[in-house]
C-alpha cells in the first residue's frame, strides 16, 4: 500500500504587533458666536465689544449691510480670528449701506428683477454705465439728459411728440435724403442764410414773394421769366 501523502496541517499565523496609537491632532479651537456693539470700523475691520470682551473682527461676506459704530452685531470668534456676521439692529435710523470690495453679480435665472422705491432711484458711477438688452422701454412724465457727448448708432430713429424745442451754438446735419412736411413752416436768419445746390426747384400753388432792400438775379447764361402778365416798377 502505498504511503499516503503528508498532511499539512493549518496552523494559525501569530497575531500582529498592534501599531502604536498615532498622535491625536490637536483640536482645533472652537468656534463662539456672541453678540456685540460696534466700537469703530475702518474698511473691512471692526472693534467690537462682546461679554468676553473687546476684539477686532473682520466683517464676513454674509455681512452685506455694512454696519456703523453702536450697531448690534452677531460675532464668531474662533482662537484668535473674529467676524461680524450680520447686523441685528441698527443705533440710527437711516440709510442702509451695503457695501462690497470686489465685482459683484446678481443673476435671476427664471423670472423678472424688479427694483421698487417709493422716492427714487440713483445710479451713480465715475466709470461705464452698460445698458444690454433686446428692448430698452422708459416710461416717464419727464426726462432731463444732461451729457457732453452724445452718439446714437442705430437703423432707425421714430419720434412722436406734441413739441420739440432744440438750442444749440452749432447744429450740423449730413444725409442722403431730407423730407420735411409741415402745415406752416417759419424759418428767421439774423445774418446769413445761404443755399448751394446743383439744381433747385421752389414751387407755390398760390402766391411766391420775394422781398429784399436790394435783390440781384444773374445768370451765366439765360434768365427767363413767363408770366400772363408782368409788372416791372
Amino acid at each position: 500500500m502505498a504511503n499516503a501523502a503528508p498532511k499539512i496541517e493549518s496552523f494559525p499565523r501569530p497575531a500582529a504587533a498592534p501599531l502604536p496609537p498615532r498622535a491625536t491632532a490637536a483640536h482645533a479651537p472652537e468656534a463662539v458666536m456672541e453678540i456685540g456693539h460696534i466700537q469703530s470700523r475702518s474698511g473691512r475691520n471692526a472693534r467690537v465689544t462682546t461679554p468676553s470682551g473687546e476684539k477686532e473682527a473682520e466683517l464676513a461676506p454674509s455681512c452685506v449691510v455694512a454696519p456703523a459704530p453702536g450697531d448690534r452685531v452677531l460675532v464668531v470668534s474662533s482662537g484668535g480670528e473674529a467676524y461680524v456676521l450680520a447686523v441685528l439692529r441698527r443705533l440710527e435710523p437711516g440709510e442702509t449701506r451695503m457695501v462690497f470690495h470686489e465685482d459683484v453679480s446678481l443673476s435671476v435665472l427664471k423670472g423678472r428683477l424688479r427694483i421698487l422705491a417709493q422716492e427714487g432711484v440713483d445710479l451713480v458711477s465715475p466709470q461705464d454705465v452698460h445698458v444690454r438688452s433686446s428692448a430698452v422701454i422708459a416710461d416717464a412724465a419727464e426726462v432731463r439728459v444732461a451729457f457732453s457727448l452724445l452718439d446714437l448708432v442705430g437703423q432707425t430713429i421714430a419720434a412722436r411728440t406734441r413739441k420739440v424745442r432744440l438750442l444749440a451754438e452749432a447744429f450740423d446735419t449730413i444725409a442722403g435724403r431730407i423730407y420735411q412736411r409741415a402745415t406752416t413752416f417759419l424759418r428767421r436768419t439774423d445774418e446769413l442764410d445761404r443755399v448751394e445746390a446743383k439744381n433747385m426747384d421752389r414751387r407755390a400753388h398760390e402766391l411766391y414773394h420775394l422781398h429784399g432792400q436790394n435783390a440781384v438775379t444773374t445768370a451765366e447764361q439765360l434768365v427767363k421769366i413767363d408770366a400772363g402778365q408782368v409788372h416791372v416798377g
